[in-house]
């Protein structure tokens, strides 16, 4: 979320949020890379022909925001939860349901922003006890 935010402040768009682009090192420290198709909140641009899983709905359109970045966050963790281990559990926690929910917001005037979501709880030690980010890094580094 802070590398997301940084770029966010900076009115960059990283434009591919996707698990290609997600880095997690052995200490769980998770880096972004992928920059190749940044470019600046205010440009126009002509609307993608092509998009990924990860692509929020307006990028079709042409007329996007940095919330794109925050759909493409979102979809990830939701794919994420979707493979082993995480599939055994029969509920996921509420306050991660809430913070992909608020992700993958379909109308992007009523998406969380970047700087929103660095103060979900989920973020902020507030996580359930049957989840732990460190069992998702953990998983992921598999």
């Amino acid at each position: 979320m802070f590398a997301l935010n940084y770029l966010h402040e900076k009115k960059l768009i990283h434009n591919r949020i996707q698990p290609d682009h997600i880095l997690f090192s052995p200490k769980g420290i998770i880096k972004l890379c992928g920059f190749g198709h940044t470019r600046m909140e205010c440009n126009q641009v002509a609307p993608e022909k092509r998009t990924s899983p990860y692509s929020a709905p307006e990028v079709v359109e042409g007329n996007y925001t940095c919330k794109v970045d925050v759909w493409g966050l979102g979809q990830c963790i939701f794919g994420i939860l979707r493979r082993p281990p995480f599939i055994r559990y029969p509920r996921i926690p509420p306050l991660l349901k809430d913070f992909v929910d608020e992700c993958t917001e379909t109308n992007p005037m009523w998406r969380s922003s970047s700087d929103q979501l660095l103060y979900h709880q989920f973020l902020n030690g507030e996580t359930s006890s049957e989840f732990e980010i460190a069992e998702l890094v953990k998983t992921l580094m598999q």
